[in-house]
C-alpha cells in the first residue's frame, strides 16, 4: 500500500515505511521549537525532492543492469564463460 502527495504539479507516491517514518520524524518534530519545526519540515520537503528528481535516474539504471544480466547469462549458456578461482582473480 502506498500514499500519494501532490507537490509542484507532481505526484510523489510513498510507501507505507515512508509514512511511518514521517509519523516518526513529525512526533519527534513537534518537541522542537517554532522555527526548528520550519527547519525540519523544509528539510523533509527538500529531500522527498531529491528523492522524486533521483527516481528516473534509478530506474534507466536498472533496467541497463538487467539488459546486462540477461546479456551475460545468454553467454554463459552459450559457453562463453569461464570459471573464475580466487588465484586467477
Amino acid at each position: 500500500m502506498s500514499t500519494s502527495l501532490e507537490m509542484s504539479g507532481s505526484v510523489v507516491t510513498f510507501s507505507d515505511a515512508d509514512v511511518l517514518k514521517t509519523r516518526i520524524r513529525h512526533d519527534k518534530a513537534s518537541e522542537l521549537s517554532g522555527a526548528d519545526q520550519n527547519d525540519f519540515a523544509k528539510f523533509i520537503l527538500d529531500e522527498l525532492e531529491s528523492e522524486r528528481r533521483w527516481e528516473p535516474a534509478f530506474e534507466d539504471l536498472q533496467d541497463e543492469r538487467e539488459r546486462l544480466a540477461d546479456e551475460a547469462l545468454q553467454e554463459h549458456e552459450a559457453g562463453n564463460s569461464q570459471e573464475l578461482g580466487l588465484n586467477r582473480l
